[in-house]
């Protein structure tokens, strides 16, 4: 794999650095010093960054962006993927990124197109052995692509990087081989609920059909039937929307039953049966979208500002994350 890690964050930090920083408290640094902290790689106080990015306020966050701090935890990020390290150090580096993420300032920043090698990092977080750093990385993948069509894009274009750089045959395959060797549960919600929030945002184009033909053709209707006998409960509710967004196309034609669709589309009894129950559900998937998620995200935010609007605060990917999945 190519090396995606950006030459300028690295290099050891001065000598005034207390090799022994591990003891020594960071909650109250300032913006370099958390980073050559984090530029240390190993035995970072994951713990005392964490606290010092939730308590920052915009100018501390803005300078730590400004000096790559950012860019230096993704890479962290992307190397504990990459050499298998320590399950702990790993995760919490996640939830710093989804700290920094969670602030409007870090959000707006990594959004920018000169950005986009950071949401690739974040994807190669998935390769962690640990399913817990898998979780945590598909949670903020899954409400950048709900939060705007910056968000989206971001991810479509982490996804295509992944399948360049893995050698895979489609940018899709990283997340069916997930769903298929996973046994945690939380695992397959989180990964059903990523498929839901690529698909809802291009429903109506036709980038929306090429994508859900490329989920058919993976073969994700045999994984969610399978799921389905061994899942119960908030992932029963998300695999029915998933089928509703994958059937789209065939609930709108007039005579789907007699559509053949691409390789792994339902096209006998099996698909008339999942098209016609939903069709008799009396609801389109936007109207299903709209009482699991928010009217303001459905009609459309065209533009980051218009996110920023509906969203605010210090919690925004965790507010994201919550409507996705439906919690209060």
């Amino acid at each position: 794999m190519a090396n995606t890690v950006n030459p300028a964050t690295q290099g050891t930090p001065p000598s005034d650095v207390d090799p022994n920083f591990s003891n020594q408290s960071v909650e109250n640094c300032d913006p370099e010093l958390c980073i050559q902290f984090l530029n240390l790689h190993r035995d970072t106080n994951y713990d005392g960054i964490a606290t010092r990015l939730n308590t920052s306020d915009v100018p501390w966050m803005s300078e730590f962006l400004r000096r790559d701090g950012l860019s230096v935890l993704t890479e962290n990020l992307a190397r504990f993927g990459e050499r298998r390290d320590d399950e702990d150090a790993s995760l919490k580096c996640a939830f710093c990124i989804r700290t920094v993420l969670n602030k409007g300032v870090g959000l707006k920043f990594i959004l920018q197109k000169a950005n986009k090698r950071l949401v690739h990092n974040i994807l190669l977080g998935v390769q962690s052995r640990y399913t817990k750093t898998k979780i945590a990385v598909t949670e903020i993948l899954s409400a950048l692509a709900m939060y705007s069509p910056d968000g989206h894009q971001s991810v479509i274009s982490a996804l295509e990087f992944y399948k360049r750089e893995r050698g895979q045959r489609h940018r899709f395959s990283i997340i069916i081989e997930e769903l298929e060797k996973t046994q945690s549960s939380k695992y397959k919600l989180t990964l059903v609920v990523f498929v839901n929030s690529l698909l809802v945002k291009m429903a109506d184009t036709a980038e929306g059909r090429q994508t859900r033909e490329a989920f058919l053709e993976l073969g994700i209707l045999d994984i969610l039937d399978k799921l389905r006998e061994e899942e119960c409960g908030a992932i029963v509710d998300q695999i029915d929307y998933l089928e509703h967004l994958l059937l789209h196309d065939y609930e709108e034609e007039e005579g789907f039953d007699e559509v053949d669709g691409p390789i792994g589309t339902p096209t006998d009894k099996n698909r008339n049966t999942r098209t016609g129950q939903h069709k008799a559900d009396g609801a389109s998937y936007k109207e299903l979208y709209n009482s699991w998620f928010m009217d303001e995200i459905d009609a459309g935010l065209s533009s980051e500002a218009e996110a920023g609007a509906v969203f605010s605060g210090d919690s925004i990917i965790d507010d994201i994350w919550k409507r996705l999945v439906r919690e209060t």
